[in-house]
């Protein structure tokens, strides 16, 4: 059954590109193991980055979006990531002080002789996008206010229940 195995075996990267299409996203391959896009989020514009690293059995994920804070509130941005992280199960943030970005990284591994399919790509996408919208009212509040990380996450989570 070659015709089947051909159907089911298909680059995870252009499993993405499919996906980008599909949701009308700009993207670009920067080779045949990564494609960037931008997305539109609730809160501002969103670029992300699947890297499929077939060394490592993997798929990695990248949402990456602008943050600017004063030099002066980098310590509370620090203990802010230190709290989301502690609270985000499936990935973690971190921040790039050089580029003025904060990254949302997540991980999937594969076994060598699993595929990965249109489904696991999507949830990646939509899991990425929704912890970052999620947690970014509390990184503002957090460097933005006097309110310490604890009481921005409570208070960023609350808003977002409110919303729902």
């Amino acid at each position: 059954m070659a015709f089947l195995d051909d159907l089911y075996d298909i680059h995870p990267i252009d499993i993405a590109e499919s996906i980008a299409r599909a949701e009308e996203w700009d993207f670009e391959r920067g080779s045949d193991e990564t494609i960037s896009f931008a997305i539109e989020g609730a809160w501002r514009n969103y670029l992300l980055l699947l890297d499929h690293v077939p060394s490592e059995n993997s798929l990695r994920l990248m949402c990456r979006f602008d943050m600017a804070p004063q030099h002066e509130n980098l310590p509370k941005l620090y203990e802010m990531l230190n709290t989301v992280n502690a609270a985000c199960w499936i990935g973690s943030f971190t921040w790039d002080a050089e580029l003025q970005h904060m990254v949302f990284r997540y991980g999937l591994l594969v076994g060598e002789d699993q595929l990965v399919d249109h489904d696991q790509i999507a949830t990646m996408i939509s899991a990425a996008v929704l912890s970052v919208e999620r947690f970014l009212p509390a990184f503002e509040l957090a460097i933005w206010t006097d309110k310490s990380p604890d009481e921005a996450l409570q208070t960023a989570i609350a808003q977002a229940y409110g919303h729902a």
